[in-house]
């Protein structure tokens, strides 16, 4: 039987999986796409090739690079890691969707084909099952090429033969990142062999730290690879090289092509062509040049090609290059700049100074000081770089001598940093950041995630910027954990610490309580040390951990005893009262015992085991709050938060020290949050696998529309990562209408989410962290999230708005109309005296069960402080249990709200009402989380609500037709309509219907004009998110100045102060050639920004721009069409 059991749950299992499979394409094939220019390798001359590549995920984009720059007829096998083809964890397996056996029958279906080459990158061979090791080394014997990288082959026989080098794989002429030594050459059979290994295990080709010469680098790889392709399958490559290239002088091929027309192509160390010189009879002129690495590129009809490095020293001799101020002009106006050169000047020079924006080269910045500023006999020379604007996050500083021919004598440059901490309305965060300008080029650009959270180290953090991503650094995660008797552990702070730290940490023993100050020194040494450079890269936002977490049941070291004791003290003042809480008799806060929590609720002290609880999440706010300190000594603009969080915290008290929350998705904190906490950087991480799917779309469109982020949080940015936004060739994981989707919400529908507040409604909510705990002390009370649940879901129903309140904010009842307690069971002093006071003064006050029955210790009440509203509420012996029973309440207009099943106080009735003041409460004795489900179909809980709100003057004025999340905005002088379906009735075609209060001037944001009508009606498809604005009056497209020419350089002031305020604005651009520039499009809400700078940079393709100006909030549009001269 017990067999039979597991074989039936093993099958089980195995269909389940087999159901959650997903289509893995996007980590297991590549497609061809440009995304930055290639340069001409003969590409349309040579026959293809046909190759075998395998290869990890990490060298797929240089398999793609490659294929762009020779003609290739390729098979593509990619491996999960260079010494494993798959990974059956419940991740990858599933959102791959492939096992181990599938891997191996894919690898043996390719071994059936026949290869010219086949290239081993980064893989090992003795990764592939035997059988297909055997037969690819068949192939490799009778005559096909074999190219190993990194993982060299084991079997001897196959590297016995050695044979000589290829001209281009020898060492002076090896590209860098190619360890010069581990070069091999061979023959096996038939075939040749050369393996080689560069300096990163998992990649393909060398990678290389960015900086402005990394493009001309991976180009020469690249070129190292056509050849060495070419050379395995059999070609003997001609080395046209010249004996020596002098600036102006004549040089010669060594080997020429007789018959063969051969150019010259000429590159800088930053892979710009700087001239195409044809050759006659292996003859041609090289031009004059200034000091730098410069590449000749031979390129022959026939298809044949090499490359020749060479280096030239300045005339000037040494140059030095010194901004004294330092390398980073985060809010600074001017950058002094000092040079000074080893020779004095023969004669008077002139100066060009340019600021290029990185990656990709665009000169943002150019004055230029003429001929005889730099006079004659001198050594050295000052300026000052003014009015300039660097939209990137770093430059590098260009210098150019030139004299009076024009001819550059001598260059440098120097990078520099521009940090803008500024967050968008609308910002984009990524887990991971761009590791090459390729994918910077797609994430940062084109899809816009301009920020990036990954663990600071001390070059990375310099190479982040360098690729135009805005640096979040992961800088701690603070686990409390319960150690073995009982203490506090921190178990994450040697693992991300120095080696001095890690050692202290040992010494500390298991008691590593926030209390003993040596932990606090270890605190304030470890962001020390992790902040290493990184306030001058301007980080707009630090994060102090993802998952951070805390063990309540910790908190009992020996250091925690005096620590506790002190906390009471501060709390209850007065040992009488803790004597009164505790039901104790101790004559000092000395004598006070630290009691476990089981042992305090077996001893019923109720308050004990709350004051353990508070103590910990003190612990863990003071924690999270020394961190935020010590960072903001060290960077005072740093605004410091933390991510990835489960739920739980009591995160007002956390919120006193930090700025910004980015939690897992949680229904009520959501909420809270969104309430609590509107001018807060926000997000929630989305993208992980309940989200990959043909027929999926984004839940940020829900996150959005609720306002639960202001932000997208996007786990992950790794195009190694199974959970990745991008494919490991770099393209979109998702699918087009997913990716549309995203888009849509970047350039204009986040925008107006974000800057619109829900329109109020009067509908209160009271938040009391202490009484979500309240269960635990006494089962007569409920948990406030199993009513606020089916509120919220209620309002997501209706379009109505609902707002929290706290003891932190009691002046925002004197916005409300009626004020929900649900689960409110601890409520102190302070609290119900507003709350009557909210009554007394015309509010409706609405309880569920057993409202203030505990105090601020959380011990009942002897007598109830709303008593006046609710009756003399107390959980004495008189107090039966809760119950679920049938539940029939008869409302004001005689109508009869009926449930099966509804838990209940059975020795209450329910819907009683008070009268108070000039309002009036009412205590439903009833809670909402079973009736949600169990109400009659013909008078749900949401008609109830509907229902019992409007008599109290809360009431929506639209009306939706179907069961959808619909949320209503309030503009300056427009409403906003929003509603999410769910991903099946968005498939389906579902038709939604929103009946408005009156005819209104309708348009779908983003869209366009739909009428002038008093029903809203959409069949759904293609897209989740459907928002709509409602005017009183037609409006008109918008319409600015934009000259018709501009000359290259020029920052265009575009002025939106005569356009009516609060419209969000998406201005893009299209380039002459027709491409759109994404990077450059402008998204402003007119309320905020009644000005925007256009800046066009020097260097950029001069032609017609044609220019797209749309109020996204109307979708109405203007063309214009910009000559850039």
């Amino acid at each position: 039987m017990k067999h039979r059991i597991t074989g039936l749950l093993l099958l089980i299992f195995t269909a389940l999986c087999l159901q959650a499979r997903h289509d893995g394409s996007y980590m297991l094939k590549v497609n061809d796409f440009v995304i930055n220019p290639v340069l001409d390798w003969g590409q349309g001359v040579q026959a293809p090739l046909k190759v075998l590549f395998a290869t990890t995920r990490f060298g797929a984009r240089d398999v793609v690079e490659l294929s762009l720059r020779m003609p290739l007829e390729r098979e593509v096998f990619i491996s999960q890691a260079p010494r494993r083809i798959s990974n059956n964890s419940s991740y990858e397996a599933a959102l791959t969707g492939m096992t181990q056996y599938e891997r191996e029958a894919e690898l043996r279906d390719l071994a059936q084909k026949r290869y010219q080459v086949i290239v081993l990158g980064g893989i090992a061979l003795t990764a592939m099952p035997y059988d297909v090791q055997c037969q690819l080394l068949q192939q490799v014997r009778e005559g096909a090429g074999l190219i190993c990288i990194n993982e060299m082959p084991s079997y001897k026989k196959l590297l016995s033969n050695k044979v000589p080098r290829p001209d281009f794989a020898e060492e002076a002429v090896l590209p860098p990142g190619i360890a010069p030594k581990s070069v091999q050459t061979c023959q096996f059979g038939e075939g040749r062999v050369m393996l080689f290994k560069v300096n990163s295990w998992h990649y393909f080709l060398p990678q290389y730290e960015f900086d402005s010469t990394w493009c001309a680098n991976y180009e020469n790889a690249h070129l190292f690879m056509i050849q060495a392709l070419r050379w395995a399958a059999g070609t003997t490559a001609t080395a046209m090289r010249s004996k020596e290239l002098v600036p102006g002088a004549d040089f010669v091929l060594q080997e020429p092509l007789p018959g063969v027309a051969v150019r010259c192509r000429l590159r800088n160390e930053y892979n710009q062509i700087l001239a195409e010189i044809p050759l006659k009879d292996g003859k041609g002129k090289m031009p004059r040049l200034p000091n730098g690495t410069f590449y000749a590129d031979f390129l022959a009809a026939d298809g044949k090609v090499s490359s020749q490095r060479f280096s030239l020293q300045s005339a000037l001799g040494d140059v030095q290059l010194e901004t004294p101020e330092g390398d980073s002009y985060e809010g600074k106006k001017v950058i002094p700049v000092k040079i000074s050169w080893d020779k004095a000047l023969p004669g008077p020079l002139g100066l060009v100074v340019e600021l290029i924006g990185l990656p990709r080269l665009q000169v943002w910045h150019r004055q230029e000081f003429p001929v005889g500023s730099l006079a004659a006999g001198s050594k050295n020379w000052q300026f000052n770089i003014e009015n300039f604007r660097v939209p990137t996050a770093a430059a590098e500083l260009s210098l150019q001598w030139f004299d009076a021919e024009g001819g550059i004598v001598a260059q440098t440059r120097q990078i520099l940093f521009f940090p803008n901490r500024e967050l968008p309305d609308y910002f984009q965060l990524g887990w991971d950041v761009p590791k090459n300008p390729l994918y910077s080029r797609q994430l940062v650009e084109r899809y816009g995630y301009t920020f990036g959270l990954t663990h600071p180290q001390p070059t990375g953090n310099r190479n982040v910027n360098l690729l135009n991503s805005r640096f979040v650094p992961y800088l701690t995660r603070i686990i409390l954990s319960r150690g073995p008797n009982g203490e506090v552990t921190q178990r994450m702070l040697h693992q991300l610490s120095s080696k001095e730290i890690q050692e202290a940490y040992k010494a500390l023993g298991a008691d590593q309580s926030f209390a003993r100050p040596e932990v606090r020194d270890l605190i304030v040494k470890q962001v020390a040390w992790r902040m290493q450079d990184l306030p001058k890269y301007g980080p707009p936002l630090y994060s102090l951990g993802d998952e951070n977490g805390n063990s309540i049941s910790s908190g009992y070291g020996e250091s925690d005893l005096p620590a506790f004791r002190q906390f009471i003290e501060k709390k209850y003042k007065d040992i009488a009262i803790l004597n009164r809480e505790w039901k104790s008799q101790y004559a000092s806060f000395a004598e006070v015992p630290h009691l476990q929590l089981a042992d305090a609720l077996a001893a019923g002290k109720p308050a004990a085991w709350n004051d353990h609880h508070e103590y910990m999440e003190r612990m863990y706010a003071d924690i999270h709050h020394l961190y935020a300190q010590e960072i903001r000594k060290l960077d005072p603009l740093a605004k410091v938060g933390l991510e990835g969080t489960f739920g739980g915290d009591n995160f007002e008290q956390m919120m006193d020290g930090l700025d910004w929350w980015g939690p897992y998705s949680n229904l009520v904190e959501d909420e809270v949050l969104r309430s609590l906490y509107p001018n807060v950087p926000r997000f929630l991480w989305a993208g992980y696998h309940n989200e990959r799917g043909p027929d999926k779309f984004p839940r940020l469109t829900g996150f959005l529309l609720k306002g639960s982020v202001n932000g997208n949080g996007w786990f992950s940015t790794n195009a190694q990562d199974v959970h990745s936004f991008v494919s490991v060739d770099y393209s979109p994981s998702f699918p087009e209408h997913f990716m549309a989707e995203l888009q849509r919400l970047r350039f204009g529908l986040a925008q107006l989410l974000v800057n619109n507040p829900l329109k109020e409604s009067g509908l209160l909510v009271y938040w009391s962290h202490l009484s979500r705990r309240a269960t635990k002390v006494d089962g007569r009370c409920v948990t406030p999230e199993s009513g606020m649940g089916p509120l919220l879901r209620f309002c997501y129903r209706t379009g109505l708005s609902l707002e929290f309140v706290s003891s932190r904010c009691l002046d925002r009842l004197e916005r409300g109309k009626v004020l929900m307690l649900l689960g409110a069971s601890c409520l102190n002093p302070q609290e119900t005296a507003a709350i009557l006071s909210f009554v007394e003064k015309g509010g409706t006050v609405i309880a569920d069960i057993n409202p203030a029955v505990l105090n601020r210790y959380m011990n009942p009440v002897q007598e109830n402080p709303l008593q006046a509203l609710f009756g003399n509420l107390i959980l004495n012996e008189a107090c039966p249990a809760l119950a679920i029973k049938e539940l029939a309440v008869t409302l004001p207009d005689g109508s009869v709200f009926k449930a099966d099943k509804a838990l209940q106080n059975p020795a209450l009735p329910c819907f009683n009402t008070k009268k108070y003041g000039r309002g009036q409460a009412i205590l439903l004795n009833f809670n909402f989380a079973i009736v949600e489900s169990s109400a009659d179909p013909s008078f749900t809980l949401t008609a109830f609500l509907e229902k019992l709100f409007a008599a109290h003057g809360v009431s929506s004025s639209f009306t939706p037709d179907a069961d959808t999340v619909f949320r209503v905005r309030q503009g300056q002088d427009f409403d906003l309509l929003g509603f999410r379906s769910t991903d099946g009735d968005i498939n389906a075609g579902k038709v939604m219907r929103i009946a408005l209060p009156e005819k209104r001037f309708i348009y779908e944001c983003g869209r366009g004009f739909l009428g002038r009508q008093a029903q809203i009606e959409v069949k759904q498809g293609g897209q989740s998110l459907y928002l709509f604005s409602s005017f009183a009056k037609k409006q008109d497209a918008p319409a600015v100045k934009i000259p018709k020419k501009i000359t290259r350089g020029t920052i265009l002031t575009l002025d939106f102060s005569k356009l009516p305020k609060g419209r969000v604005l998406c201005l893009k651009i299209t380039a002459p050639d027709g491409e759109d520039m994404l990077e450059r499009a402008l998204v402003v809400d007119t309320a905020r920004k009644p000005q925007a700078e256009l800046q066009f940079a020097w260097n950029d393709l001069p032609g017609k721009y044609q220019m797209l100006l749309e109020d996204v909030t109307t979708g109405l549009n203007s063309a214009y069409s910009l000559e850039l001269e």
